[in-house]
């Protein structure tokens, strides 16, 4: 009866329970008239959540909430600009976005870079641009003065040209503009002014000029230009501007803008000048020749500018002319005649002073390679204070002499120096004031004058203005400038690579370097020099080797350093004009008593006579003196001392100075161009004695001998000498060589 009371009482409760738990809070029910679907997959995901079965019956289902576009978040792509430019792609300007059609000008007083970039490309000419962070900290000062209103376009290229200038790296791509600084390594150049401008400034502080042309053509303006003046300006167009860009010291650009008023005027516009460099004429006589044949073909002769016709202007100083021609037929007729009269032939047959100007070598130096072959007289050098006479020679006076070379050789100016032409200095000038005789001077600055004279030549070298006076025919001096341009060449170099190392003979270097390479090396070809050959003890070593594989022995040596037993000594590398000595001195001056004797007036701490000592500097070190020269088939002739010495103790006489232990080559070999000589066979021994001992106890008379440790070292080294020797050839004698083979063969013709 208790477990059946007792289950009722628990069941009534439990629904009790349940009931309450299924009751709604309010009395009427709501019905449903939206169907809630399960929830996909995708809707999981959504950021608001999911709506579940459970969601209360008497509430509207949610709906998705619009979320306004500025609290979007942006997908999971990055938006980057776009990828950089390829490196080394031409600019390519005409695809640069510029945000104005409008003239423009900039006009900034040491602004930073990075703000400058900010504001031309930015604000004036309205440029996308992508700039590092380099760029933009960039704090160089700028300085632009524009006067006048320019093109977007040419203001553009003027100021990607500015930033080029600053190291400045830009690219185009898109439309846009990547500005990158360029990993240099070298110091900065100093702020550059940039004007725009026609007046000069005469200032030494390196400036970019923008100088703006009224009449005469930009091309034809920088042909001028090149052609007449070789100097460190930096000269280009500025097509569209009509105007050229000058970069260098104020006072040389005040030089050009003053030829460039010269030439820019209005008779100039539309006109095509040439210049016109003349070898056997004088520019007057030259003038005449020409002005005939042109007037027998009915073409007229400008006298002036006002006046129809082809101009000519001579210029004696370049002893060239300039043609001014009226269109493009006058001027192949004139060019064709120039050839045609320019000639040895068509200058007469008498005897005429020319003045020839070396671009590489002395004047002295060229004029004594001919006097062995022309001179038929003494010759004579004089300096300061003395003027040099030839035998059975009119001769000017010295002031006459020295007012030609002035005004044809001296300072121009155009800026040019002394001594050099000033379109390339190989050409000659005509001198017709001197016909007839030699031109000698007196200069007070001591020059050296060379001259000779032979029956129909007359030679005189002058080394202040560095410049060769003839007096001849046309066709000798035809004959003898020949010969002076195949001798005016640029010299040419050796660069020779040297290491000097002692070698420590031991183990299977016991016996030499010589034995070595000739039982190990099996790879390349060599040849060995040894003392016995000479009759003497072959126990000296190696003399002389040549390694045609530079590289095994090299290897070799820096097994032997790993070893410790090579120690490198020096590994000098010099750079040696052909036949010019070179040397190289690396060491310390030791004293060495040279004489001593004593004297009784030069008081002494004993008492006695005095000591006397006469103490000489030694060098001593490492001295390696080296002569080369180039012979044919690539062949460098070395002429070889090298000397190494050290200080030691002098333990051989009681005089208290070092002795001097050295050891020195002094040889002559031949060499192909990149391969190896090595000179050795300079062997030493040297002999030490070394005492361990324990101490206090080996400090004991007679029982001390029993604590001790006496060692005798014997230590052979040989001292070698590695030379490489690599002939610097000439790159414009590279070129002329291609451009002659070229020209004889036609299917070259249309290669540029």
């Amino acid at each position: 009866m208790k477990n059946k009371k007792f289950l009722a009482i628990f069941g009534a409760s439990t629904l009790l329970f349940y009931s309450c738990a299924m009751t709604p809070k309010e009395a009427n029910q709501i019905t449903v008239t939206k169907q809630i679907k399960k929830p996909q997959e995708n809707e999981k995901k959504n950021n608001l959540g999911v709506i579940s079965e459970g969601f209360p019956t008497n509430v509207n289902p949610l709906e998705p909430i619009p979320i306004p576009d500025f609290y979007k978040k942006p997908k999971n792509t990055a938006t980057a600009p776009p990828p950089p430019p390829e490196k080394n792609k031409k600019l390519d300007l005409s695809k640069v976005k510029i945000g104005t059609k409008e003239p423009v000008a900039i006009n900034v007083q040491n602004m930073p870079l990075g703000d400058f970039v900010q504001y031309a490309l930015g604000q004036v000419l309205k440029v996308p641009y992508f700039i590092d962070q380099a760029t933009q900290n960039n704090k160089t000062p700028v300085t632009i003065n524009m006067p006048v209103k320019l093109k977007p376009q040419d203001v553009l290229k003027l100021v990607l040209g500015l930033l080029e200038k600053n190291n400045v790296e830009v690219s185009e791509k898109g439309g846009a503009l990547y500005l990158n600084a360029k990993p240099t390594n070298v110091t900065p150049s100093p702020p550059q002014e940039v004007v725009f401008s026609r007046k000069a400034l005469n200032t030494f502080q390196t400036i970019t000029q923008i100088v703006p042309l009224k009449y005469i053509d930009p091309n034809t303006a920088i042909n001028l230009i090149h052609n007449i003046y070789h100097s460190s300006l930096d000269v280009q167009i500025f097509p569209k501007a009509n105007a050229l860009m000058m970069t260098g010291p104020g006072y040389s650009i005040k030089s050009l803008i003053d030829f460039l008023d010269a030439i820019d005027i209005p008779y100039m516009k539309n006109k095509k000048p040439v210049l016109l460099h003349l070898t056997y004429w004088s520019p007057q006589d030259f003038v005449k020749q020409i002005s005939s044949i042109l007037e027998g073909l009915n073409i007229p002769i400008a006298q002036n500018p006002n006046q129809p016709g082809v101009l000519f202007v001579p210029i004696d100083y370049l002893n060239s002319v300039m043609v001014i021609p009226p269109d493009s037929k006058t001027l192949k007729l004139i060019m064709y005649w120039d050839k045609k009269l320019d000639t040895a032939e068509s200058a007469g047959t008498e005897e005429k002073a020319y003045i020839y100007k070396p671009r590489f070598t002395r004047a002295t130096e060229l004029v004594q390679a001919l006097q062995s072959l022309y001179s038929i007289t003494s010759t004579t050098t004089a300096k300061s204070g003395k003027t040099p006479t030839l035998k059975s020679s009119p001769v000017i006076s010295p002031q006459e002499a020295a007012g030609q070379l002035n005004t044809l050789a001296g300072p121009s100016a155009y800026g040019n120096y002394a001594g050099m032409s000033p379109y390339g200095g190989m050409g000659s000038a005509i001198v017709p004031s001197m016909q007839g005789a030699v031109p000698t001077s007196n200069f007070n600055t001591g020059p050296e004058v060379l001259a000779f004279s032979s029956k129909d030549l007359r030679i005189a070298a002058d080394d202040r203005t560095n410049t060769i006076l003839i007096v001849a025919t046309p066709t000798k001096y035809k004959l003898v400038r020949s010969l002076l341009q195949e001798l005016d060449k640029p010299p040419k170099q050796v660069l020779i690579k040297t290491t000097i190392a002692e070698v420590t003979l031991t183990g299977s270097l016991q016996y030499g370097i010589e034995w070595y390479i000739q039982n190990r090396f099996k790879k390349g070809t060599y040849t060995v020099s040894t003392l016995g050959n000479l009759g003497v003890a072959t126990s000296g070593g190696l003399v002389a080797t040549y390694i045609t594989d530079s590289k095994i022995f090299q290897a070799l040596l820096n097994m032997f350093a790993q070893k410790n037993k090579v120690k490198i000594l020096s590994t000098p590398t010099l750079l040696v004009l052909n036949n010019h000595p070179a040397s190289i001195d690396v060491g310390t001056q030791v004293p060495v008593i040279n004489s001593q004797a004593t004297s009784i007036n030069v008081p002494s701490t004993t008492g006695g006579a005095g000591i006397i000592q006469s103490v000489q500097y030694v060098n001593t070190g490492i001295i390696l003196n080296v002569l080369p020269t180039i012979e044919t088939n690539n062949l460098v002739n070395l002429n070889i001392y090298q000397e190494d010495s050290t200080a030691q103790p002098n333990n051989t006489s009681g005089i208290n100075s070092p002795i001097i232990l050295t050891r020195n080559i002094n040889t002559t070999v031949v060499v192909p161009n990149g391969g190896t000589v090595i000179l050795g066979g300079l062997i030493s021994q040297q002999k030490g004695t070394g005492v361990s001992e324990i101490p206090i106890l080996g400090d004991i008379p007679i029982l001390g001998n029993l604590f001790k440790n006496t060692s005798i070292n014997n230590t052979k080294t040989e001292l070698i000498i590695m030379l490489t020797p690599y002939i610097i050839t000439d790159t414009e004698e590279a070129q002329k060589i291609t451009d002659e083979i070229k020209s004889e063969l036609s299917f070259y013709k249309d290669l540029k």
